[in-house]
């Protein structure tokens, strides 16, 4: 049974007196938890926080709208006027 030696608690199985170690044991509504040397404490369940009945539901917050892309003015190379040696100062009437 349960023997508080010293000021440390036992527990000594009944069947055969020896003394338990690694193991759980349950007396008079009373659990208590023995170590790998047998030395026993009474085992108090950890709390647990409250959980809310029902979970609150996180908003969903608004998509952000695209923003515009920054006008960007390509620009366009200018084309060189390349002009024929016979163009010059000819006018399509005066070449009739």
């Amino acid at each position: 049974g349960l023997q508080t030696i010293n000021g440390v608690i036992y527990y000594f199985n009944e069947r055969d007196g020896y003394r338990v170690s690694n193991t759980t044991v349950v007396v008079d509504g009373v659990t208590y938890v023995f170590d790998e040397k047998g030395v026993g404490s009474v085992y108090v369940e950890p709390e647990t926080p409250e959980v809310p009945e029902t979970p609150e539901t996180p908003e969903t917050p608004e998509t952000p709208e695209e923003p515009e892309a920054p006008a960007v003015e390509e620009e366009t190379p200018e084309t060189p006027v390349v002009e024929d040696e016979n163009s010059e100062g000819v006018s399509e009437n005066d070449a009739n």
